[in-house]
This record gives C-alpha cells, sequence and structure tokens, in this order.
C-alpha cells in the first residue's frame, strides 16, 4: 500500500510529534481507528494512537524517548506508560509495545502488562479487540509501511468484526465497542465473535462505560437496540419496538448530548426511556410524552381548561417551548406530535408574552396558566 499521500495529508502538529520521535531512533507506528479509517475511505481522523519501538531494542531507550516529549510538549501521563499530547484539533497517544497478563477476573483493566521493546508483531496485536483495529502503518524516518499480521485490512475491506485473540472476551466494555463499531461503521459480526458477545460476563460494565461508548456512537439509539437484540437481559425489563428506519431518522438528530438525546426521544415509550436514563444514571424528569395529537388548534380553543386533552396539550406544548431544540429536531417533534404549526410560527408564539385581565382573574387561580395559554392558542389560530 502507497503511504505517500498518507504522509502528506498527516497534521502538520501530529507529523512534527512523528518527526521527533523517529530522529532518536525509534519506529514509529500508528495503530487502531487511523489505519483502519484510511484502508476505508482515505480520511484521516483526529485521535492518533502511536505505539513506538527503539531502533536498539532496549526497553530503556524509553526513558530518553519519554524525557525528550516531556520537554518538548504539554504532556498527560496516564496509567500503562501512555503519555498524550493533545492539540486544538487532534491528540497523539505514545506508548510501548506490550503483553498483557490477565488476573483471571472479567474487567477492564484486570491485566497487569509487561512492555517489549521487539515484541513480535503478531504477538503485540493479539491483545487489541478487533482486527479491523490491529492494523499498523510504521515510519523509520524515511518511510511509511504497513504491518498486519491478523489480516485486518482484508476483513476491512470485507467490512467484518472478528476478534484478535480469545482475550476479547475478558474485558466486557469490548462489548459494547463491537456493537459500537458494527453500528458506526456498518459492519457485520462475524459468527465467531457473535458467539463470544452472546455468551460474555457483561456485570461488571458501569454506567460511565456505557456511556462513553453509546457518546461516542453517531446512532446512539439503533446501538442500544443492537445491544438488546444479542443481549436482552442488558437492561431489564427493556424491549425497543421502534424499527430500525425510525431510530435512524430520529438519530441524525444527535448532537454528542446522550442524556438529552435519550431524553427527547419520542420514538421511545417513556418508560422505556426512563430505563435507559436509569442504567446511565440519569435523572428521568422532563421526559417529553409520546401522545399524538389529531385535534386542531381552533377545537382545543372550545376544550374546558379542566380536560384531560387541554392540560396534555398544554403540558407538551410548554415543555416543547422551554427546550433549546435544533430548528430541524424542533420541526421532527412537531410533526410527531401532529403540531400543524411550522418552527418560525412556533417561535414567534413562545416570545409572545399576554397579561390576565381583571376577567380572567375572576376565575379559579389554578386556571390561570391555562388562561394564558388559551390566548397564545387563539392567537395562532387567528394567523391561520
Amino acid at each position: 500500500m502507497d503511504l505517500t499521500s498518507f504522509h502528506q495529508n498527516l497534521p502538520i502538529k501530529i507529523k512534527e510529534v512523528i518527526q521527533t520521535i523517529a530522529k532518536i531512533d525509534f519506529k514509529v507506528g500508528l495503530i487502531g481507528g487511523i489505519p483502519r479509517d484510511y484502508i476505508l475511505n482515505n480520511e484521516i481522523g483526529t485521535d492518533f494512537d502511536c505505539e513506538v519501538r527503539p531502533l536498539s531494542g532496549e526497553i530503556a531507550d524509553w526513558e530518553k524517548l519519554k524525557s525528550k516529549i516531556l520537554n518538548s510538549y504539554e504532556v498527560e501521563e496516564l496509567n500503562y506508560n501512555v503519555l498524550r499530547i493533545k492539540f486544538p484539533n487532534s491528540s497523539i497517544e505514545i506508548t510501548l509495545p506490550r503483553i498483557e497478563h490477565f488476573d483471571g477476573t472479567k474487567g477492564h483493566s484486570n491485566f497487569e502488562a509487561e512492555f517489549i521493546a521487539d515484541l513480535d508483531y503478531t504477538q503485540g496485536f493479539a491483545r487489541r479487540d478487533l482486527t479491523v483495529n490491529a492494523v499498523m502503518f510504521e515510519y523509520d524516518s524515511k518511510q511509511w509501511k504497513m504491518i498486519d499480521p491478523l489480516n485486518g485490512a482484508e476483513d476491512i475491506e470485507n467490512k467484518v468484526l472478528i476478534s484478535c485473540s480469545t482475550s476479547f472476551a475478558m474485558d466486557p466494555v469490548r462489548f459494547l465497542r463491537a456493537i459500537r463499531f458494527k453500528t458506526n461503521l456498518f459492519f457485520n459480526i462475524s459468527e465467531e465473535l457473535l458467539e463470544v458477545l452472546e455468551q460474555m460476563d457483561l456485570s461488571s460494565i458501569t454506567s460511565y462505560y456505557l456511556k462513553l461508548e453509546l457518546s461516542k456512537c453517531s446512532r446512539p439509539l439503533v446501538m442500544l437496540k443492537r445491544i438488546m437484540e444479542i443481549r436482552n437481559e442488558f437492561i431489564e425489563e427493556l424491549t425497543i419496538r421502534s424499527d430500525n428506519k425510525t431510530l435512524i431518522q430520529y438519530d441524525k438528530f444527535y448532537d454528542g448530548n446522550l442524556e438529552t438525546h435519550i431524553r427527547q426521544a419520542v420514538v421511545l415509550p417513556v418508560q422505556s426511556r426512563i430505563l435507559i436514563l436509569d442504567k446511565l444514571g440519569f435523572s428521568s424528569k422532563n421526559i417529553l410524552p409520546n401522545i399524538k395529537f389529531d385535534e386542531s388548534w381552533k377545537s382545543l380553543i372550545e376544550e374546558d381548561f379542566d380536560s384531560e386533552k387541554f392540560k396534555q396539550f398544554h403540558s407538551t406544548l410548554t415543555k416543547l417551548e422551554i427546550l433549546d431544540i435544533h430548528p430541524e429536531k424542533l420541526f421532527y417533534l412537531l410533526e410527531y406530535y401532529a403540531f400543524d404549526i411550522d418552527t418560525q410560527i412556533f417561535d414567534e408564539l413562545k416570545s409572545q408574552k399576554y397579561e390576565l385581565t381583571d376577567k380572567d382573574k375572576e376565575e379559579k387561580k389554578e386556571h390561570y396558566k391555562f388562561i394564558i395559554f388559551y390566548k397564545r392558542v387563539k392567537a395562532l389560530c387567528d394567523k391561520f
């Protein structure tokens, strides 16, 4: 694979770090999402995972590199000898090749790391989750070459997810990652991996990791449905009956705020959203209802203030008004509720103020908010 254009299109700051490392006699390997996405669609992302190998084969040279990096950049030191450098539009994590020795339990950090400077690539890559994430682009100060002992490039081309080794099952978070990659990349899960996912112990997955993986997914509700299709006990009593097309249509409005996205997901029943929010450790307050309104605005004026229909309509529209919703998503919600109103008129309506008259104040106090709402609805009807 010719990686000349890959080198040319690397972010300047990342290229600078790579050159700095290479100049002190290290091979620099970019592994994970960067090679995967470049093979898939010739795109270069922003999060770089870098594995470095001293040409001398001596692990002690790591300290020389570490000192150079610490003196040249603002660095965050993480566990397992990982150095993270953040730039305004990208970041890079630098570490050594390692073997992970598991302690027999199931968890996300249930191993001890052994760092080996000249570790065999096949052995080193076996610790990773999926073969599509185990392709490396390596730079030796002169040229780039692809290193692919597990045939990950072929799996990328075939769009199939295969685990790198049996150690996959030792980390339950990898269950979530596999579903996320399937959802984001539109890949298939191999039969062998599916069997592993169906049997993995998921009891130690915390709300933190569930939130993290869902928030990284471009279609979190679709990902949730796929989790439940494989392991329907993951969230007790939850069944997502909405079809994929409906979920995808709603997920296109996902802006990275997972809590709000789920809270406003009228494509799911309220009880389903409560179960999901509870699993994620979020509050279930202020959830938008699922009520469909097939009444005309004028017919609502004829409703009594105490009628359930009028109260539901008032509550729903009020909740929409207090939310800061992107116009496209607002249009979607108004259409879902069957409100015959466009976003421009909606914005005009919610910005208008109405005062109580002396006659209004003769009504019961609990009706005051409905009287004002009645005037707003009437004003809207006058526009039609």
